[in-house]
């Protein structure tokens, strides 16, 4: 019976190797044991968004830090949407709408990363805050971090907040001379 099992293995086989002959493989080949590994994923995998659509909006908002730009983008968004809604009502409506977008703690933090919005191209800090509970900021002017001040008589300063990655990209050195406890000790 033992005897009858092992030709019975040897004929198929045997037949499967002039199975693979025929096919280009010879009795030297051997037949891979496991699947080939798939090629890493190189670059973004996602595709961009179509221009214009509401995951492109969605993309452009999660880069900003600053919440008076992301409000200005969902304004911009709303009146693009509504105003196809209007067009040739017999009463000419102009609709507008208006969407802010804030923080718990209000709009500029400690910790946060700021450049002047008023022409000046300067990367600053946020420190602390004063007695009247408005921001410290150190400024990285000449060279150098500037003690750290809160807008006594610069009230007309606007600043805009950055992430990490964006005051490193556009303000190379003022980021790369930030030393965190050294900074944000009082002076």
């Amino acid at each position: 019976m033992l005897a009858e099992r092992v030709a019975t293995l040897e004929t198929s086989i045997k037949k499967r190797d002039i199975e693979l002959r025929k096919h280009g493989f010879s009795g030297s080949d051997t037949l891979p044991s496991a699947a080939p590994a798939e090629a890493p994923i190189a670059g973004n995998p996602m595709p961009e968004p179509d221009a214009g659509s509401f995951e492109e909006l969605r993309q452009r908002i999660h880069r900003m830090a600053d919440v008076r730009d992301i409000g200005e983008a969902v304004t911009a968004y709303v009146k693009e949407l509504v105003q196809p809604l209007v067009i040739g009502h017999p009463l000419s409506l102009n609709i507008n709408g208006n969407a802010y977008a804030g923080r718990k703690a209000g709009d500029v933090q400690v910790n946060d990363w700021v450049e002047n919005k008023d022409g000046k191209k300067m990367l600053g800090r946020v420190t602390d805050k004063d007695g009247m509970m408005r921001n410290k900021i150190r400024w990285f002017k000449d060279g150098q971090w500037q003690p750290a001040r809160s807008p006594i008589g610069d009230f007309s300063i606007v600043v805009r907040v950055l992430f990490d990655w964006q005051a490193a990209e556009k303000y190379p050195e003022a980021f790369a001379t930030w030393k965190s406890k050294e900074n944000t000790a009082e002076e």
